[in-house]
């Protein structure tokens, strides 16, 4: 009888740990969520992410490698009236460093969804990289961009990217190359009086780039239209995608404030995502019934 349970004992061990490694740790998480402009899908990504630390002679003499079971990257979205969900994106991870290459939900706008991937890639040397996809979240397609090599080819780096259109036309305040290395050395006032002047760029849904304007106000795309303003004159101004001219817009004026009443947030721990309903200036949480490590 108590070789049988010795036996048994061994077996669990063996199965629960590996030699020189630990019990399985899941450290399961949601990355980003962002609610659609439908009020009822929730757009997310989430990390699978479990390992068992090294131990013993595995951890001789710097803490050893873990042995990674599970690091999957996932984009999902869940439907809050009918509580389903459907996960768009699943990729295993064998491109990027373990723990990397993480999915961030930057921007939605109709069923478009702005997703970055980025981080350390494996191999020597060490190389950081970034991509950018632009994802239909009601059909699944999506279309792989690299905004950072295509910018640079007209000798520009991307900053604030805008998502502007359901389409998928996108808007960038960019810095040339040799201007973002001089930012990055630079603290704030600094850069407010060293006359480097951003430039705004369109990226249409043919892929075409081009520039706007020289100006760091941009301020949205209507009718058609890239509105910015002139910092010499102050006047708004109105470029037109299609023919590629410029106007001033004495009509434009800037929208008043407007009260975001419903939104989505990951809980303290990034293992829920909470929905939000703003009720006499106060927000009221909901946990949703997602649980990362359970996503397939």
């Amino acid at each position: 009888m108590k070789a049988g349970l010795f036996a048994i004992g061994v077996l669990v061990l063996m199965t629960s740990c590996k030699a020189g490694y630990g019990p399985l740790e899941d450290h399961s998480a949601f990355v980003s969520a962002q609610l659609a402009e439908d009020n009822r899908t929730i757009v997310f990504s989430a990390h699978r992410f479990a390992y068992r630390a090294a131990t013993s002679w595995r951890a001789f003499p710097d803490g050893g490698i873990p042995d990674y079971v599970t690091d999957v990257n996932l984009l999902g979205v869940y439907d809050l009236q009918t509580r389903n969900v459907n996960i768009i994106r699943r990729e295993k991870n064998s491109e990027w460093q373990p723990d990397s290459g993480l999915f961030s939900i930057l921007a939605s706008k109709g069923s478009m969804a702005l997703v970055s991937q980025g981080g350390q890639l494996r191999g020597e040397p060490f190389r950081m990289e970034v991509k950018h996809f632009l994802i239909d979240f009601k059909t699944g397609n999506a279309e792989v961009l690299n905004l950072k090599a295509d910018l640079a080819r007209y000798g520009r780096e991307f900053g604030y990217i805008y998502l502007v259109n359901p389409d998928g036309t996108l808007v960038f305040v960019t810095m040339s190359q040799k201007e973002a290395q001089e930012y990055h050395s630079l603290n704030s006032s600094e850069y407010q009086n060293s006359g480097l002047v951003p430039e705004i760029w369109i990226r249409t849904v043919s892929g075409s780039y081009f520039k706007v304007a020289s100006s760091a106000h941009y301020e949205c795309v209507r009718n058609g239209e890239v509105i910015y303003w002139e910092p010499s004159t102050r006047d708004f101004m109105a470029f037109s995608v299609i023919n590629r001219t410029t106007r001033k817009d004495p009509t434009f004026k800037e929208p008043g404030y407007e009260d975001v009443t419903k939104g989505v947030i990951l809980s303290s721990d990034r293992k829920a995502l909470e929905y939000g309903d703003k009720v006499d200036g106060q927000w009221k949480y909901e946990r949703l019934d997602l649980k990362p490590n359970l996503l397939k």
